[in-house]
């Protein structure tokens, strides 16, 4: 026998009720974040924690800083993902897109520090260095482990290129000006540090401790090289992307 729909039915304003709580609810705005790989792996791990506090879905891409700022200009992202420093990154960026990308478009908001790690393969029996021994390795002026207290071996700098948040932290707070040596190699992602210097043991190289991976030694060093991120929107923020950008600074700055 076939059952007759009743309008006014319990079951029916039960369903009709829950349709509409449902329309009710809130929808999710979806952010695009893309640029510095190592701030895009510091928030990954927590971007569940960052959506549900801020309210917005987070669509996450780890690039470099200066392609993250190339695609807020282009809208192919709502927020770009700077390590360094905004004037690094622009330059960068700029000098592959000469006028497209100008510092006084974009509003930069601190939202925590990552250190620069110098590594080194662990056979290299080399521990700890200064800052200016570093330098003077990276610039050219030590070429010797054994200068170090090392190997009698001809030390290969290996860096990330120019777009990336360690590279701009190490040009602006440690070259100062001075050039990186000549016959260094360049990897485009600071991703790749790790595993080259894992297989060269005559090697340095330097990252983002959000980037680092196994089968490297990192150096003891007698001061920190601290890397500032940055959530850089094009023009002011909305009111969406400075209530996102205080929830990131409070969930990467929350002691564990």
């Amino acid at each position: 026998m076939q059952t007759k729909y009743r309008k006014n039915s319990p079951l029916n304003w039960a369903l009709s009720l829950f349709v509409l709580s449902q329309l009710a609810l809130p929808a999710f705005a979806q952010v695009r974040l893309t640029g510095a790989a190592a701030l895009a792996a510091l928030l990954t791990p927590k971007k569940d924690a960052i959506q549900s506090t801020s309210g917005q879905k987070l669509e996450i891409t780890g690039k470099n800083a200066s392609i993250g700022l190339s695609d807020l200009v282009s809208g192919k992202a709502d927020i770009g993902m700077v390590t360094g420093s905004l004037a690094g990154a622009v330059a960068s960026a700029d000098a592959e897109k000469p006028g497209s990308i100008r510092i006084q478009d974009f509003r930069a908001f601190e939202v925590g520090f990552d250190p620069v790690a110098f590594v080194v393969n662990p056979a290299n029996p080399v521990e700890s260095l200064t800052l200016d021994q570093i330098k003077n390795i990276l610039t050219g002026n030590i070429s010797n482990w054994k200068e170090l207290g090392g190997n009698n071996a001809a030390i290969k700098v290996v860096a990330c290129g120019l777009g990336n948040g360690p590279r701009i932290a190490v040009n602006e707070k440690l070259l100062a000006g001075a050039e990186l040596v000549k016959d260094a190699i360049v990897r485009v992602t600071p991703k790749d540090i790790s595993p080259i210097v894992a297989q060269m043991p005559e090697a340095i190289g330097f990252l983002g401790t959000a980037n680092l991976s196994s089968g490297v030694k990192v150096i003891k060093t007698d001061r920190p090289l601290p890397m500032p991120l940055l959530l850089v929107t094009k023009g002011d923020p909305t009111a969406e992307q400075k209530k996102l950008i205080e929830t990131v600074q409070s969930v990467l700055t929350k002691t564990p």
